[in-house]
């Protein structure tokens, strides 16, 4: 507890007569065997366990107008937003506001409850491996997330009223632009099946994530139709990659082949290949992107030899795509759409 700090302290903006809560400090011990943290009363023998829930409580680019605003605050540029949204198996879109958009993340969290209302989460260092991709051609407002099953957005403001209306106001235009429902219907889904997450209510600006199952909306006009089917390009004049991509109109999903190929008596000869599912497929303007686990070296199953390795094949037109840095020596290699 942290005095002038919390969703039912006395703080800045919300000044009472009583006196500040004294600060107080809970360790929490980690077991990482368990993904379990244990909470112990300070003022009795009660202690229990809750599972761990690892992300990134601050996380966001530079904000427009030239401004330089605290870590502290969340806002359209995000930041401090106490998103549990912010981890593993997500992805977060911000707006680019400056050249070079001056991404910053940190503030580890490994569980927190809903609203933060005593100020902080479980506060821990964390290691992480994030992917970064600049989407050319969209523009957004205020940030969002999204994974297999959902889409989210977040409306970062004070009154808490507000900062439901931004979500939400931002949620239908995403389904109105992406999934081609029109604004009031997407408002009246939303208003059915829609889901409404209170982040945080101690910052300088509160936030709220509304979000939507992807089983209740259309087929994606945006992302999904462009990219689904059979792909292949050819090497030494044999078959060298075939990529199958899958579309149930809610996610992508699919494999890639990459033959190998010995050369045998001055003649290249096709060894074969197995089918590697993708991992987080996805279009991002033009781009389709996924990755893959690679073996460093050909048939290895050692897990040291393992390694993620991202792929991009860049739209061309109907049929035809660039598959970048694909081959051996890492030149762009044209993929065609045989299915």
């Amino acid at each position: 507890l942290a005095p002038g700090f919390g969703a039912i302290n006395s703080t800045n903006y919300t000044p009472m007569l009583n006196p500040a809560i004294k600060e107080k400090i809970w360790f929490y011990p980690i077991d990482h065997a368990t993904n379990t943290a244990t909470f112990q009363a300070l003022d009795s023998k009660y202690s229990v366990k809750f599972p761990l829930h690892p992300f990134f409580g601050c996380i966001g680019v530079a904000p427009a107008g030239g401004e330089a605003r605290s870590s502290v605050v969340p806002e359209a540029f995000g930041g401090n937003m106490d998103s549990p949204e912010a981890s593993v198996g997500n992805t977060v879109y911000f707006p680019v506001n400056v050249q070079g958009a001056m991404l910053f993340l940190g503030d580890g969290h490994a569980a927190m409850g809903d609203g933060e209302i005593a100020g902080t989460a479980l506060e821990v260092p964390l290691r992480s491996r994030v992917q970064v991709h600049v989407i050319k051609g969209q523009k957004i407002n205020w940030p969002r997330f999204e994974n297999d099953e959902y889409i989210m957005t977040v409306g970062a403001y004070r009154p808490l009223d507000d900062a439901l209306r931004i979500a939400t106001i931002e949620l239908v235009g995403w389904i109105h632009s992406d999934y081609g429902l029109s604004e009031m219907d997407a408002y009246e889904l939303l208003s059915k099946v829609g889901e409404l997450h209170l982040n945080e209510m101690v910052d300088p600006n509160y936030v709220i994530v509304a979000k939507i199952k992807k089983s209740y909306l259309p087929k994606n006009k945006i992302a999904a139709s462009p990219v689904s089917g059979i792909w292949t390009t050819q090497l030494h004049n044999l078959p060298f990659i075939r990529l199958t991509i899958q579309d149930d109109g809610k996610k992508l999903n699919g494999n890639v082949i990459f033959y190998f190929h010995e050369l045998q008596n001055g003649i290249w000869v096709n060894k074969g290949g197995t089918p590697i599912e993708l991992v987080h497929p996805r279009v991002e303007g033009q781009m389709f992107l996924f990755e893959v686990v690679h073996a460093k070296k050909h048939g290895s199953v050692d897990p040291a030899d393992q390694e993620i390795k991202t792929f991009r094949m860049l739209l061309q037109g109907e049929n035809q795509a660039i598959f970048k840095n694909a081959d051996e020596n890492g030149k762009d290699l044209v993929l065609t759409r045989v299915e």
